[in-house]
């Protein structure tokens, strides 16, 4: 008998242990705190978020810190840059508590995860009523049916959930289930055994909309490298931050890396994965959250103040807050300096440049914020088209093609000539990524992903009621279209 076996067999009787409070759990959940927005604050940025876990021991390590007390690493974890926090709560084979996942969620400000094997919707209550903001479900141990009805049941009470897998048959079963995010376990549960390769050879296997979590094996910043070019939003890291002589020093590091917004599956994956959306021209936080409600992966906000959707930095913050989601700051023929200053106020995760800047001044502007920058190109002919790739593969992570007009920079809602790229989408660089904007609506997305097969899908006008104000229906139907074609 393998240890998840064991382990399974002793929750079953737990949850039989829990049947006589069934009412009682039911009630507790139901007056527990407002959960926090544990998704949120996995996808909201332009760096990989920690989850830091609390753990005193696992059936592979052993004991790890006995007499670990939760709160003071749980605020050491916090004052590192965490951005959630997982609590085991499993008794007999990590020495945690339920106890320990109340005391911690009182003492710091970020959402908790219930980190356990769960297996019954008692457990869920249960998990509510101690104050979790988030549970783990492990496709493992889980029949389809159940894992659905879990995932809906803890989205009911208003937790979120990371819904794990560990291989690509796993990882098809999490996504069917209806799973926002998704955890790549590099270990196998089975045999303890650990590969960070796991998460990076699933990964072109996930589409966008998906919040992904690498865990297990990850022990310092120089492993996540890889896994930020790939795209992953978060690690979840436990044994190595027990162990470490500063858990706030090592969690500060492993924090501080930055992931690529749109990550490419390499040329060939091209025809195969749908585009990421972002909805650019938000104005108001109440636009925001629709957005991340229809399933957009990034936003943005236009600082060009000839737009009818400009706004300032601090809505502009508000903005991204509220969506959860990667701010993209849309500027034009600013200075270095003012857009340093733009970019930090704001918490942009990538600044995309409209107008006539050089790859000498985006060269200087990487180095002075180490933002992502996306350069946006005008294109009416083969010849700009070609000029664009020649000039901009190589100095920025996304070129963006919009169509020209004379009227403004952008916004337009005038397309580009599709063929252009349909024609020579073989002769854009691998690795180099395409977004497409201008004259995109819900009625006419479907095409051009189908066609161009690009990376992003840039809609601002196409999914509006009126200039500056977007409508849920088009908002929805826009992202729905952009992924059915795949």
């Amino acid at each position: 008998m393998d240890i998840l076996t064991r382990i399974v067999r002793t929750k079953q009787r737990e949850v039989e242990a829990l049947g006589a409070r069934a009412g009682e759990l039911k009630k507790e959940a139901a007056r527990a705190p407002t959960p926090r927005d544990f998704e949120g604050a996995l996808a909201g940025g332009g760096r990989i978020s920690l989850i830091a876990e609390v753990k005193r021991r696992s059936p592979g390590a052993g004991a790890i810190d006995a007499a670990l007390d939760p709160v003071d690493r749980a605020l050491s974890y916090e004052a590192g840059g965490a951005s959630a926090l997982s609590v085991l709560t499993d008794a007999d084979y990590f020495q945690g508590s339920l106890a320990d996942l109340v005391e911690v969620r009182s003492a710091v400000g970020l959402p908790v995860l219930r980190k356990d094997f769960i297996i019954d919707e008692l457990q869920v209550f249960e998990a509510r009523a101690a104050g979790a903001d988030a549970v783990l479900l492990i496709v493992r141990i889980l029949d389809d049916g159940p894992l659905r009805y879990l995932r809906e049941l803890a989205e009911s009470l208003g937790m979120a959930v990371l819904v794990e897998a560990h291989d690509g048959h796993e990882v098809e079963r999490a996504l069917a289930s209806g799973a926002r995010i998704l955890g790549i376990n590099n270990r196998d549960l089975g045999t303890f055994h650990t590969d960070l390769a796991v998460t990076l050879g699933v990964m072109p296997a996930i589409p966008p909309g998906t919040v992904v979590v690498s865990e297990s094996g990850i022990h310092e910043s120089g492993q996540l490298e890889a896994l930020g070019h790939a795209g992953i939003h978060a690690v979840l890291v436990g044994e190595a931050l027990v162990r470490a002589p500063s858990a706030r020093s090592l969690a500060g590091e492993l924090a501080g890396v930055r992931r690529r917004l749109v990550s490419a599956a390499g040329h060939e994956g091209h025809r195969n994965r749908a585009p990421f959306v972002k909805i650019c021209g938000l104005t108001s936080a109440r636009d925001a959250r629709m957005a991340r409600e229809a399933g957009a992966d990034l936003v943005g906000a236009v600082l060009v103040p000839e737009s009818p959707r400009a706004v300032g930095a601090e809505r502009a913050r508000e903005i991204a807050d509220a969506a959860g989601r990667p701010l993209v700051l849309v500027v034009a023929d600013r200075g270095l300096e003012e857009l340093v200053h733009l970019a930090a106020q704001s918490g942009a995760a990538a600044l995309q440049l409209h107008g006539s800047e050089s790859p000498e001044f985006v060269r200087r502007l990487r180095e002075r914020t180490g933002l992502e920058l996306w350069k946006a190109v005008r294109v009416r002919s083969r010849e700009e088209f070609d000029s664009a790739l020649e000039q901009w593969s190589v100095e920025v992570e996304l070129i963006l093609l919009d169509g020209w007009s004379a009227r403004a920079l952008g916004g337009t809602g005038t397309r580009f000539p599709w063929e252009l790229l349909e024609a020579r989408r073989d002769a854009v660089r691998p690795g180099t990524r395409i977004g497409v904007a201008g004259g995109l609506g819900p009625e006419n997305v479907g095409d051009a992903v189908s066609r161009m097969s690009p990376d992003l899908v840039d809609v601002s006008s196409g999914v509006e009621s009126r200039p500056g104000v977007k409508d849920p229906e088009r908002l929805r139907a826009f992202i729905e279209a952009a992924r059915s074609q795949h």
